[in-house]
């Protein structure tokens, strides 16, 4: 059994996934978010990355955490759990 990614550990299913995005705001203050993001939003974010352009996070999926600070603390991870919890819960009701 591997170690997985971050992006491994949180695959939503669907073509969908949460992604943490690192950056520097326009005032150079560090932060981070975790994005929902679809096929699309990852490969424009990697891209982005990889060109080092600079867009608003919202255009890669729906920003459904964000915090001033260069890396999640433990207030950030108890959120994404929780989050993913809530959202397996739907998946198993719905199926």
């Amino acid at each position: 059994m591997g170690v997985l990614t971050f992006a491994e550990k949180v695959k939503l299913g669907g073509g969908e996934c949460v992604m943490l995005y690192r950056g520097v705001s326009v005032s150079g203050k560090a932060f981070f978010a975790y994005i929902r993001a679809g096929r699309e939003g990852i490969e424009h974010m990697h891209q982005d990355g990889l060109a080092a352009l600079t867009r608003d996070i919202g255009e890669y999926g729906d920003v459904i955490y964000m915090d001033f600070r260069a890396e999640p603390d433990a207030k950030a991870e108890a959120f994404l759990a929780g989050y993913l919890a809530r959202y397996e819960q739907l998946l198993k009701a719905a199926s």
